[in-house]
C-alpha cells in the first residue's frame, strides 16, 4: 500500500438511466469482466481498504463484491440525493486520513495513474487532489470542466456550463482523493443544488478553493479515465480495452488476421507463434499454447488449448481441453469437460460432449460422441453416434484402444466395445463387443431380381389420380 492510511469509496449507487436497459451498467461485461470489477481489482492491488456505496440494484452487485473483493464493505444508499450525500452516507467507515472517491464504471484506469495521484495528493499536503484530463470532442457528454486561474479552482457540471467548450477542455475524471479532516468538516455544509435538489462532491473543490486549501489537478490521458454512461460509451471503451489486449500479444509474437474483428477477454493467454484468424472470440478462462492455429469464426470459451494445435473455422470449444498437436473442424462442436488427447482429430460436424479422445483417435466427418472414453488409435466412421441418453439418464460408451467404428454405426450405452475391435458399418450396437471381435448387428441384404420395373410401375399407378388410373 502507498500509504499506511488510506481508504477508497466506490460510488455505485446509481439508476444507470442513460444506458437505457433494465439492469445497471455496472453489471455490464467489458471484454469479459463486469464494469464494476475493475476498480475493485485495481483498489485490490494496491491493498487499499474500500467501501461501496450501493444502492439500485445492489442484489445484482453484492455476488460481484463476493468475488472481486470479499473484504470490501458496502453500505446502502437509500435514496440517491447526489455524489455528495452518497459520500456524507459512508461517514460512519471514515478511519483513514485519506478518502479516495471514485466512480464504478471507470474501468480503464490505470494503476500508474491512482498512484501518481496518490504520491502528489502526499507530497504537496493538499486539502484535495483529483485527475482531470483533456477533452477535445465537444459531442461526449457528462463530464464537468475544471474552471481556474492563478487564484482559484471549481469544476462546473456540465448540465450548467455555458462556456466554450474548446477554450475550457479540462474536464473532471469523478477521481478525488481528500484529506479526511477537510471532508468531515466540508461535507455536511454543502448545500442542495437549488434546481436538481441533489449535493454535488464537485462543490467541495469551489469550496476548499474559497477557503485558500491547495487543490492539486493531476492530468492523466482520456481515454483511460473515461467513465461510462450509455452502451455506446461502452462500445467505445470495450474497443479501446481490447486494442490494450491485442497490442499486448502482438508484441508477445502472437499474430492476428484482422485485429478489428477478434473478440477477446481480459483474462486470455496466448504463446508465441500463434495465429488466431479472422472473427475470432476468444473468452474469459482461455489459454493458448504456443504454435496454434485458430482459424476464422471459432469461438473459445474456457478452452484449454496446447502447443501446436490447429483450430479449423467456425469450430466451437467450450469448457474443454485440447492437447498438443491435435486437429479440430472446420464446424466442430466439442464442450462440456471434453478432453482431445495429442494428436486426436475432430472434423467437419463432429460434435464432442463430456467425452474424451485418446492419443491419435480420429473422428473426422458427421459423428455425435456424448459421455463417451475413447482410448486412443480408434477410428470413428462417419455418421457412428454414441445413444448416451435412454430418456431418463445418460450412460456411458466405453471404445478401447485400435477399435474401429465404421461408418452409420449406433453404439446404444452402456456398451463397451473391446481393444482392436471392428465394428461393421450401419450397426446397432446393444451388447459389448469382445476384444478383436468383428461386430455385426444389422438386417441381411435381399436382392429380389428383375423385381425394380415392376416396383417402379406400381410407384406410377399408385401416383395417378383416382379419375386415370386403368380399371
Amino acid at each position: 500500500m502507498l500509504h499506511s492510511s488510506l481508504q477508497a469509496l466506490i460510488l455505485a449507487a446509481g439508476k444507470s438511466t442513460r444506458f437505457s436497459t433494465a439492469r445497471t451498467k455496472l453489471s455490464f461485461p467489458l471484454c469479459g469482466q463486469e464494469l464494476l470489477a475493475f476498480p475493485l481489482q485495481l483498489l485490490g492491488e494496491l491493498k487499499i481498504p474500500t467501501t461501496l456505496i450501493l444502492g439500485y440494484q445492489k442484489e445484482v452487485l453484492l455476488p460481484l463484491i463476493e468475488r472481486y473483493m470479499p473484504s470490501a464493505q458496502w453500505i446502502d444508499q437509500l435514496e440517491q440525493k447526489g455524489t455528495g450525500h452518497a459520500v456524507l452516507c459512508t461517514k460512519d467507515t471514515w478511519h483513514a486520513d485519506h478518502i479516495l472517491v471514485l466512480n464504478g464504471d471507470v474501468p480503464l484506469l490505470r494503476l500508474e495513474d491512482l498512484k501518481t495521484l496518490i504520491q502528489k495528493h502526499i507530497t504537496t499536503g493538499a486539502a484535495i487532489s483529483c485527475i482531470a484530463a483533456y477533452n477535445m470532442d465537444p459531442s461526449l457528454k457528462g463530464y464537468g470542466r475544471f474552471i481556474s486561474d492563478e487564484t482559484h479552482v471549481s469544476i462546473v457540471e456540465e448540465r450548467d456550463f455555458k462556456g466554450d467548450p474548446a477554450e475550457h477542455c479540462r474536464i473532471n475524471a469523478g477521481i478525488y482523493l481528500f484529506k479526511r479532516t477537510f471532508l468531515e468538516r466540508a461535507l455536511p455544509s454543502l448545500t442542495v443544488h437549488p434546481t436538481h435538489g441533489e449535493l454535488y462532491i464537485t462543490d467541495l473543490i469551489k469550496k476548499a478553493s474559497d477557503e485558500g486549501e491547495h487543490i492539486e489537478l493531476v492530468d492523466a490521458p482520456f481515454e483511460y479515465v473515461r467513465g461510462v454512461n450509455t452502451l455506446e460509451e461502452l462500445w467505445i471503451a470495450e474497443h479501446i480495452k481490447k486494442s490494450q489486449i491485442v497490442r499486448s500479444f502482438l508484441r508477445q509474437g502472437v499474430r492476428f488476421i484482422a485485429p478489428e474483428s477478434v473478440a477477446i477477454d481480459v483474462d486470455v493467454t496466448i504463446g508465441s507463434d500463434s495465429c488466431i484468424g479472422y472473427g475470432v472470440q476468444l473468452r474469459s478462462g482461455t489459454m493458448i499454447g504456443t504454435n496454434v492455429t485458430i482459424d476464422a469464426f471459432s469461438v473459445l470459451d474456457k478452452a484449454l488449448i496446447g502447443n501446436n494445435v490447429v483450430v479449423k473455422s467456425h469450430s466451437v470449444i467450450s469448457s474443454s481441453t485440447l492437447h498438443k498437436q491435435s486437429v479440430v473442424g472446420p464446424f466442430a462442436h466439442i464442450h462440456n469437460q471434453s478432453i482431445l488427447e495429442e494428436q486426436s482429430v475432430v472434423g467437419n460436424f463432429v460434435e464432442v460432449t463430456k467425452s474424451s479422445l485418446g492419443k491419435g483417435t480420429k473422428a473426422k466427418h458427421l459423428a455425435y460422441l456424448g459421455n463417451a472414453h475413447i482410448g486412443s488409435s480408434v477410428t470413428m466412421g462417419a455418421g457412428s453416434i454414441t445413444c448416451n441418453y435412454n430418456g431418463v439418464t445418460k450412460h456411458v460408451t466405453t471404445i478401447n484402444d485400435n477399435a474401429f467404428i465404421g461408418t452409420n454405426v449406433s453404439l446404444i450405452a452402456p456398451v463397451t466395445v473391446g481393444e482392436g475391435a471392428v465394428v461393421a458399418a450401419g450397426s446397432t450396437i446393444t451388447v459389448n463387443v469382445p476384444a478383436h471381435a468383428l461386430a455385426i448387428a444389422r438386417e441381411h441384404q435381399t436382392n429380389k431380381e428383375q423385381y425394380a420395373p415392376l416396383l417402379k410401375e406400381r410407384y406410377r399407378t399408385m401416383s395417378q389420380p383416382p379419375s386415370e388410373k386403368v380399371l
